[in-house]
Order: C-alpha cells, then structure tokens, then sequence
C-alpha cells in the first residue's frame, strides 16, 4: 500500500512538472496579442452599469452632431441658393440699366446740343474780358488760363449752360498760348472767342460790368445782358480798377449781393475779390436755379469769412 501512494505521488508531481514547463514555453508576443484581441471588442467583455450609461451618452452626443452637422450643410445650400438668385436678379438689372444709360459718345452729343442751343439761343451772354494781359505776370497768367478750363468744365457739366465769350483775345498773347498748353482741346471749346474788345463786339447799353467796387447791386440775370467778369488775377488786388475802367467807357456796373445775403464769421480775409471761375459759378448757378442763396454758397468760399444769413 505505501508503494502504490508514493507511485501516485510521483505521477501527480511529474504532470505538474510537465505543465508548468509548457506555460514556459508560450512565446511572449502571443500573450500580448490575446489581450490585444480582448480589448479590440469590448462587447465581449463584461460592461459595468456605470460604463454602459457612459457608452449611451456618447452615442447620444455624437448623433447630436451629425445632426447638426446636416442641418448646417442643409442652410448653407439654400443660403447659396437665395444668394445665386439675388446674383442674377441684380445681374438683369445692371444689364437693364446699362442698356438704358447713355454712351460716353451720346452724353457728349448731348452736352454739345446744349452748349450750341446756349450759343443760338436767347439768354444773358457772359464774357470774360481779356483785356488786361499787360498787367500780370507769367505766374498770374498761367492761374488765369486754368481758371478759364475750370470755368469752361463747369459750365458743360450744367443743365442750362451759359452763353461764353472770351474777348480781347490775342492770339499771339500769353494768355492763348497759356490756355492751349494748359486746357486740352482749347481750340474747340463751344466759345465764342474774338481779339476785339468787349466795348466793339456789344453794344454799350447792353453790357454790365461785374466788379466787387461798384455800389449797384446785381439782382437779376437778364436775357438781353452781357455780363463782363473782368479776367484779372493780381495778387497784390488794385482796389477800383475794373471799376475805373468800366466808368472810362460808360459802362453800367453791378456787384453781388454778398452783404444781402451773407454774414460774417468770426475769422477770415473778408475780401470780396473773387477769382474768374467762382464769379462764373455763381452766374450759372443763379442762371439754372433762380436762388441767389445757392448761388453764392456755390461760388464764395467759406474761408474768405462769409456764410449765408
């Protein structure tokens, strides 16, 4: 009997011998894959209460997203649809618009209508007495020649333009030469233009003489007038010159009404003694409008000291 249990024993003790050299012997890598593969589907394992509530509020949270996600891609379609809409409805306008707006050809076939229509038809005549040459020097004749182009600019630009002549203009003077190299096309300003004085080409009783000196007071543009605005720039002002030069021959002489309808301000030069171009404006303003207010704003500028009452 002894021997029989000592035999079992041996037996017992050799198979466990046997299995823990077999564990020895399962490679590493092998170990770390099972384990891998365990982790990789988690549905196979055991979840706890906690971890499963987890997992259900991911999925939650994550089709919140995508949802989401679709109703802003779904806005963002129709957004670029109603813009794609207003693109070529406010494209056919354009082209509406553009088909209904005039060329630059025809905007100055129209201009030239009624600058020729100003020239043959009735109204007051402006002309700018260029009689004065020998009184300036160069620098004063080149700010007169620019005055001029200004002057010729805005007078295309108005709806009812002015009757101009430029007199006492002296083709082989400075003042030409000035006005050709100065202002393009000078040639073919809608002008009339002629060497004679203003005293030979109007009729004396006709004319009115615009000088800041006189003691008459403009009122009114009147269609059987021409109104001189004498082309003087001096920069050193000779005060009663134009108007000493009117009454030598018998000229009627007017000047505008700054003080009837402006004021004063606290600072400026308070000289009266306007240029070429801002007389001119102030006629072509009064001659479209029939305002004397806007008349003046559009010609006295604000630095010499005046604003409207």
């Amino acid at each position: 009997m002894a021997t029989s249990e000592r035999d079992e024993q041996k037996e017992t003790n050799q198979s466990d011998s046997v299995k823990q050299e077999d564990d020895q012997d399962l490679p590493e890598e092998s170990l770390k894959t099972s384990w891998n593969e365990a982790s990789q589907n988690p549905n196979d394992l055991p979840m706890s209460r906690k971890a499963k509530r987890k997992l259900e509020h991911f999925e939650r949270v994550r089709e919140a997203h995508k949802l989401k996600r679709r109703q802003r891609k779904e806005e963002r379609r129709k957004a670029k649809e109603v813009h794609q809409e207003q693109v070529e409805h406010s494209g056919v306008a354009s082209a509406a618009n553009c088909s209904n707006r005039p060329t630059k050809k025809e905007l100055n076939q129209q201009i030239k209508k009624r600058m020729q229509e100003a020239m043959d038809g009735p109204g007051p005549r402006i002309c700018i007495d260029l009689s004065m040459a020998h009184t300036m020097n160069t620098k004063e004749i080149h700010k007169l020649a620019g005055q001029i182009g200004r002057l010729y600019g805005s007078n295309r630009k108005a709806e009812k333009p002015l009757h101009l002549w430029l007199s006492s203009l002296d083709t082989s003077g400075q003042i030409y030469d000035s006005c050709v190299k100065r202002n393009d096309g000078f040639d073919n300003y809608l002008i009339d233009k002629s060497d004679k004085s203003h005293t030979e080409i109007f009729k004396t009783e006709d004319i009115v003489y615009l000088t800041p000196d006189s003691t008459n007071v403009l009122e009114q543009l009147e269609n059987d007038k021409v109104y001189i605005i004498g082309g003087l720039v001096d920069e050193t002002p000779n005060k009663f010159y134009t108007l000493t030069n009117a009454k030598d021959h018998g000229l009627q002489t007017a000047r505008m009404p700054i003080d009837e309808y402006m004021k004063k301000t606290p600072s400026g030069t308070y000289n009266k003694i306007l240029t070429v171009n801002q007389v001119f404006d102030i006629l072509l303003t009064l001659h479209n409008t029939g305002d004397w207010k806007q008349a003046l704003s559009a010609g006295v500028p604000p630095r010499i000291g005046y604003v409207l009452r």
